[in-house]
């Protein structure tokens, strides 16, 4: 009679390389079999990321709105970290840490404002780790702000200037 058996081995989160395991096999009668067999530990891809934005550009002062979707495409349990690196006093995550099981998926909501004088095209790296298997994986996205300041300049019509006459 046979029956299959299948074993799991957990291989620590960031270890890489071969491994030799010994499976053990026992009958209800004392008679014991050894297998040898070979495992190889690989650190594999468990992120994937898409980044979702809703203009191209905007003004000074008004807010960036930005939607971050990950998803486990692990086989584990995943912590995941986001940041935006040098741009962290100027963004709000409305959640900066995710757990997601295997196949899981998640959207984080983040805003980015840049202080009033600031116009251009900026550079956004919207970083995702993953603390388990230590991978980062990074979007970059330039935000553009348009030079577009209200302002008035008021004068008066006429100026009188006097001039001084000396004798």
């Amino acid at each position: 009679k046979s029956h299959l058996v299948t074993a799991y081995v957990n291989v620590p989160c960031g270890e890489q390389g071969n491994y030799a395991y010994d499976f053990v096999v026992k009958t209800n009668y004392g008679r014991e079999k050894v297998l040898h067999r070979p495992i190889m530990g690989e650190n594999c891809q468990n992120i994937k990321t898409t980044l979702r934005y809703f203009d191209t550009a905007i003004n000074p002062c008004e807010i960036a709105r930005y939607e971050l979707d990950i998803e486990n495409v692990g086989t584990f349990t995943e912590t995941y970290e986001l940041s935006l690196p040098d741009q962290e006093d100027h963004a709000t995550f409305y959640e900066k840490t995710v757990v997601l099981q295997p196949g899981e998926m998640k959207t984080i909501f983040i805003a980015v404002q840049k202080p009033c004088e600031i116009f251009g095209r900026i550079g956004l790296k919207f970083l995702t780790h993953a603390r388990n298997s230590n991978l980062d994986q990074t979007i970059d996205h330039d935000l553009i702000i348009r030079k577009a300041y209200d302002f008035s300049f008021v004068a008066s019509d006429e100026q009188k200037i006097c001039s001084r006459v000396s004798t």
